[in-house]
């Protein structure tokens, strides 16, 4: 058995998803409605981290990639999200193109924000691995621009920032 997964932040990288759950693998992009990107999900570190913010606006598009993981897998993602502390989880429907090039609707899991602070930036290497996944996914040019025009900060804990930078794939790492 399998579980659908859109992943619009960190995740969208298929190799840290792997990281995380290694039956993790990539099923096509998608655009989830009335929702936006946003990075002020407060993270434990202070940090911004991305969330599927709900504007009830027809005209916002989320693009995000979904992801297929075996459902003997999930409670490793849930954990790495910290489901109940820092996401919940919802069920959406997910507009994305098929492989046959027909629009197609996928159900599909996603995490959005329980803690919120508008002020929250994200570190520089969690920004490089939205923008290096979002190339993964191929998602809208002008995506990825509003991905690299969002503020970042240098991440005060340099062996942490280390750390992340090295599962970056090469073009990303001095991003």
């Amino acid at each position: 058995m399998t579980h659908y997964i859109f992943s619009y932040g960190s995740n969208l990288l298929l190799a840290r998803l792997k990281a995380r759950v290694p039956s993790a693998r990539f099923v096509t992009k998608g655009a989830l409605p009335c929702h936006e990107l946003r990075w002020h999900k407060l993270s434990e570190d202070k940090s911004g981290k991305c969330d599927a913010f709900h504007t009830g606006n027809p005209a916002d598009y989320l693009w995000g990639g979904i992801f297929e993981i075996a459902a003997r897998d999930k409670h490793l993602l849930d954990k790495a999200e910290g489901l109940g502390t820092g996401y919940d989880e919802k069920h959406m429907d997910i507009q994305c193109v098929a492989s046959n090039g027909q629009a197609d609707i996928v159900r599909a899991s996603l995490y959005t924000a329980l803690i919120t602070d508008p002020s929250a930036i994200p570190y520089s290497w969690y920004k490089a691995f939205v923008v290096a996944g979002a190339h993964d996914c191929d998602l809208p040019q002008d995506h990825i621009e509003q991905l690299l025009a969002t503020p970042s900060a240098q991440d005060p804990d340099k062996q942490r920032e280390a750390l992340n930078r090295s599962l970056l794939p090469d073009r990303f790492r001095d991003f």
